[in-house]
């Protein structure tokens, strides 16, 4: 089964991006590192049994970004997973605008869709937007979004154990991001981006 992986800084890689995937083929996508600017991502599944998993592992201190996702559905047995979280400092402001679409035809199409966001400061703003357009009535389709604070139960916990607050949420910031990168199989790439977010993650917390 023909299977391609796609990673790209988000910063460095503003704009839209279009990908198709055939039939019996797999995309991996992921989006990572600094929030700024627009990006839009739109993944087409075109023949039966294609599959798509899109990830996004994003912070922002004080700049503006968005992230728009089409996972378009177009032939019958295809399957799109998408998880996106993000972390959220000082000014930042985040918007993810995600979309479901299934046509007609295609059926038995299985479709899920979570973003989940932590916000580190009163100012930082989320606002998160998903959308379903189903034509087809033979269909598994989910969605979910999450905006929260860092759990303070675990905070104690941590600090309980000798870390500073500091530490202890740098600690729990990378597991959350970590956790999507973690899910392309790549793992070399995959311990190459966390090394990056580790430290990027200082300039969020500070």
């Amino acid at each position: 089964m023909p299977q391609s992986i796609v990673v790209e800084n988000i910063a460095d890689h503003p704009g839209e991006a279009t990908y198709v995937v055939g039939e019996g083929e797999t995309l991996y996508y992921l989006a990572y590192g600094q929030i700024n600017g627009e990006k839009r991502v739109s993944i087409q599944l075109t023949g039966r049994g294609a599959e798509a998993y899109l990830y996004g592992a994003l912070f922002g201190t004080s700049s503006n970004g968005s992230l728009t996702t089409l996972q378009d559905h177009r032939a019958p047995d295809t399957k799109s997973d998408l998880l996106v979280r993000s972390v959220l400092g000082t000014h930042a402001f985040f918007n993810y605008h995600g979309s479901i679409c299934i046509a007609r035809d295609a059926q038995r199409s299985n479709a899920y869709q979570r973003n989940e966001n932590i916000l580190l400061s009163r100012t930082a703003r989320v606002e998160t937007k998903p959308e379903l357009e189903i034509l087809a009535n033979d269909v598994r389709c989910t969605h979910g979004a999450t905006v929260g604070k860092l759990d303070e139960e675990s905070l104690f916990y941590l600090r309980s154990r000798g870390l500073t607050r500091p530490e202890a949420a740098h600690l729990m910031l990378q597991g959350f991001l970590a956790h999507v990168v973690s899910l392309i199989p790549d793992t070399i790439k995959g311990e190459e981006i966390n090394d990056q977010l580790q430290q990027e993650l200082n300039q969020v917390i500070s």
